[in-house]
């Protein structure tokens, strides 16, 4: 999608404030440097199952159409776990990080998470330790 402009803001070496579009934030952070592993971790994972994906860290909008479909959501993975082509659900007592930064500072030091057994969006430290889920594009 078409980024909102007063979330495109540029500052030394770009800031990832997109609350919708984690391709472009994960991109922004992979290229400011090693020290997003979450970003990394997801824009370096290789499924063997289809190369042409590329994987990405989503922004909390992103993240939360995953909540508002969680029930949807694990129910499906829960059956194909059942068939034994997949082995885990999304547990409903985890915080996911996102890749939209918030913006208090140029110190990039938070990201927006994800609480999956509310639903509510938070903000944390990038030191505090949280999952991630990856979303893929072609």
């Amino acid at each position: 999608g078409s980024l909102n402009p007063a979330y495109a803001v540029e500052l030394e070496g770009g800031n990832a404030l997109s609350d919708f579009n984690g391709l472009f934030n994960t991109r922004l952070l992979v290229n400011e440097g090693e020290q997003y592993h979450a970003a990394h971790a997801c824009w370096n994972y290789k499924d063997d199952a289809n190369s042409n994906l590329q994987w990405y860290l989503p922004a909390i909008v992103e993240l939360g159409f995953l909540m508002s479909r969680f029930e949807l959501i694990n129910n499906t993975l829960q059956r194909l776990s059942d068939m034994g082509v997949l082995s885990s659900i999304v547990d409903s007592d985890n915080e996911f990080w996102s890749s939209s930064e918030v913006f208090m500072s140029e110190d990039h030091y938070r990201s927006y998470n994800l609480l999956t057994y509310d639903g509510s969006i938070d903000s944390k430290i990038k030191d505090y330790e949280c999952l991630i889920r990856s979303f893929a594009i072609l």
